[in-house]
């Protein structure tokens, strides 16, 4: 890491598949002090300020998934190919005899908008926000579950929370993916379905916990396709997935 210190652009021409250091990533890019080992010579405390260019073909198999760590990122696809009779071999060498100038001043107004701003702009384009939900669910089975799936909350109850994450795992297995711990899984799960906070209830069969409508929801599933609600009330948030024409409740309860 000692060449990025005092670096204004730090480049990666192939992300690794696998076993990238995602806490050192985080700080990194945060500009967060960290240490840096310099070959025969003491480490160093810095701040690396560059900013990051990194080129893939695939996302890397990441296991953190929390917002701290995806907003650090704006993904931009590349979803044109150009027919291998069309490439032009010489198109750099060109563009640096010929267009270099240009590209320079096209360089530098988005230099200006950006200090006239302060910041990089909030409003991403469309393609870019299709990349990111895309990238964060090649690597979240949680957030994949629920997209593949159409996840959603309603207001009935009255499958076992177990049985919410039994369904998960077996989807997990069918695409090739690695379910996470049931832990891991309640908690990713607001990221796809909207904020789940838990109560709990005694019914006829017992103490049980539930996980309440999450406030101001707006996708809610029609009454002709709620599930029936066993005595179990109308406050608490039911998990629907729905697959074609068929409908099937999860309700977000455990017994205790």
């Amino acid at each position: 890491m000692a060449s990025m210190i005092g670096a204004s652009l730090i480049y990666c021409d192939e992300a690794p598949q696998r076993n990238i250091n995602e806490q050192a990533m985080k700080s990194l890019i945060a500009g967060e002090l960290v240490q840096i080992d310099r070959k025969y010579r003491d480490p160093i405390t810095v701040r690396v300020n560059g900013k990051w260019l990194i080129l893939a073909n695939h996302i890397p198999a990441v296991t953190d998934q929390s917002t701290g760590f995806w907003r650090r990122f704006d993904v931009v696809p590349f979803p044109v190919e150009v027919p291998e009779s069309e490439r032009d071999p010489l198109l750099a060498k060109r563009i640096v005899t010929r267009e270099l100038a240009y590209v320079l001043n096209w360089a530098l107004e988005g230099l200006l908008r950006l200090l006239a701003r302060g910041r990089f702009d909030e409003v991403i384009p469309t393609s870019m926000r299709s990349a990111a939900q895309s990238a964060r669910s090649e690597t979240n089975s949680v957030q994949a579950w629920g997209h593949d799936l159409g996840i959603e909350l309603t207001t009935t109850v009255e499958t076992p929370k177990a049985d919410v994450y039994a369904n998960y795992a077996g989807w997990c297995r069918e695409n090739g993916m690695v379910p996470v711990a049931s832990p891991k899984f309640w908690k990713r799960l607001p990221d796809s379905i909207g904020a789940v906070t838990e109560g709990r209830m005694t019914t006829k069969a017992g103490r049980i916990r539930t996980c309440m409508d999450c406030p101001g929801c707006s996708r809610q599933t029609p009454a002709s396709r709620r599930g029936p609600l066993k005595g179990l009330g109308t406050d608490a948030a039911q998990v629907t997935v729905a697959a074609g024409s068929i409908v099937k409740s999860f309700d977000v309860i455990e017994y205790i």
